[in-house]
């Protein structure tokens, strides 16, 4: 994962930058602004987003979306005891990008974002205003590191995980190994599971979301 020092001044975060401060000014002149999400409304924005980009990536991988309860959950225990906001940045009134954070009395942690694909509209560069707000906002609140996420250290550009790579690297923070631990309390279920089920998974399921797309839509 790719983590910023928050203890540097705005303008050496900027400096150590390459290539995301372009897309900062870039949407700077395009009038995008970023707000925090405070009520229903916007977070069924948020939601929506978060929709369309679960779509775009179950097109070229396998991918579980989170349900919309899930960040209504989010929104209605964390936000208010300060462990989680959702930012929105706007152009011209339409909201084209989201990013859910988890914060600590010490960082902010990317947890997960959505954005409009829109042609006209990616170029205003909606997605970087918003980690550039966050990233101000967690330094305004003493906060000493912004994580931006994880990702799969990847050159090749091909690799599906490769845009993901390229855009945390170009904010210039530093990259950090983490481990995760997995405990297996029940052999034969991680087995049918891992043998069985998600295989089966793996080949059925964009039969199955577009079903689901297809009863929303009725």
């Amino acid at each position: 994962t790719f983590v910023l020092d928050l203890r540097q001044d705005e303008a050496a975060l900027l400096h150590q930058m390459d290539g995301a401060e372009r897309k900062i000014r870039k949407a700077e002149r395009e009038g995008v602004t970023v707000s925090e999400v405070r009520s229903e409304g916007e977070l069924r924005a948020y939601c929506q987003l978060s929709l369309e980009t679960s779509a775009r990536v179950r097109a070229r991988s396998a991918y579980t979306e989170f349900p919309d309860r899930f960040f209504h959950a989010i929104y209605r225990e964390l936000v208010p005891a300060g462990a989680a906001r959702f930012y929105l940045g706007w152009h011209r009134g339409v909201p084209l990008a989201g990013c859910l954070f988890l914060c600590s009395r010490e960082q902010m942690l990317y947890f997960l974002g959505g954005s409009s694909r829109d042609r006209e509209l990616t170029a205003v560069q909606a997605p970087s205003a918003v980690f550039w707000h966050a990233i101000r906002e967690a330094k305004r609140q003493g906060m000493v590191r912004f994580d931006f996420g994880g990702c799969t250290p990847t050159e090749d550009v091909d690799d599906p995980r490769y845009g993901v790579y390229a855009f945390k690297k170009r904010w210039g923070g530093r990259l950090e190994t983490f481990y995760n631990l997995e405990v297996v309390l029940g052999p034969m279920g991680h087995f049918l599971q891992e043998h069985v089920f998600s295989p089966i998974w793996d080949r059925a399921h964009p039969a199955y979301f577009r079903l689901l797309a297809a009863l929303r839509a009725r």
